[in-house]
């Protein structure tokens, strides 16, 4: 509980420590889009010189940005620092003028994963920290809701290596770079009969819980299935996220276990 606590902390102190401010510097009111794309619908007009607080900045053609209590999309262009207001005056408004469009059709692309209400990112590599099992993660979105994730991690309580590949659905959750996430797929898992926890050998093997096991246990292979289910932070301008998760899984086959692993992720994504 107190891991817990103290990761809800830093993510709430992160968000404060990395929001950035800006003006709309385009000297006109500056439409703020549902979608990055200028058919997308027009939620308001913002005014000339109004702050807004950015949400997201990593597609280089449209910010997503927070204003009067709405979120959505801007044409980065526009947007100015708050000691530079007028810096883009001279510019006109997203909405109008044919010079947009081809900026428009590139950006479509760079910024699938943000269509559809999905991710601000496609691929993530990170580590996973869990109270069972522990090791390195990769997550990639091949739709703008949906990744595969694969974990390659160590056990806590028994020698051995898990492979374990997800299927995962992810949507925002209050918007500010907060989404909750759900997955099912399965695990491969080689493992030494020996716990970690226990004590030397003699004469070629050691007591456990009123049975004899020999030091050199022997591998065991398991193959089962996981679900997953879980919070991610975004930072709006840094290419980082931080997660929490708890993972089920049980072993179909080899050692029959079952069990519960909650975890904190670190990932890169870009």
């Amino acid at each position: 509980m107190k891991k817990l606590l103290l990761t809800l902390m830093l993510l709430a102190f992160s968000t404060v420590m990395f929001a950035q401010t800006l003006r709309n510097g385009s000297g006109n009111g500056l439409n703020l889009r549902s979608e990055p794309s200028t058919n997308s619908s027009v939620l308001t007009s913002i005014p000339a010189n109004a702050k807004v607080t950015v949400v997201d900045s990593s597609n280089s053609e449209w910010t997503k940005v927070k204003y009067d209590g709405k979120t959505g999309y801007v044409a980065s262009k526009y947007l100015t620092e708050e000691n530079n207001p007028n810096r883009n005056n001279s510019n006109n408004n997203n909405n109008s003028g044919s010079n947009n469009r081809s900026s428009n059709n590139n950006s479509s692309a760079k910024s699938k994963s943000s269509n559809g209400g999905g991710t601000d990112y496609t691929t993530g590599i990170g580590v996973r920290l869990g109270n069972w099992e522990s090791g390195l993660t990769i997550k990639h979105f091949f739709k703008s809701t949906a990744a595969i994730e694969g974990i390659i991690s160590s056990g806590w309580y028994h020698r051995g290596t898990r492979l374990t590949a997800l299927y995962e659905v992810q949507k925002p959750l209050g918007g500010n770079g907060f989404y909750w996430f759900w997955g099912v797929g399965g695990h491969l898992g080689l493992y030494n009969d020996r716990y970690w926890n226990d004590g030397d050998c003699k004469d070629g093997g050691y007591w456990h819980k009123g049975k004899w096991y020999p030091c050199d246990g022997g591998t065991r292979a398991t193959l089962g299935i996981d679900g997953i289910i879980g919070l991610e932070y975004k930072f709006p301008t840094a290419p980082f996220t931080l997660g929490l998760d708890f993972k089920p899984s049980i072993d179909i086959l080899g050692w029959g276990r079952h069990y519960g692993d909650g975890a904190f992720t670190a990932r890169y994504v870009f």
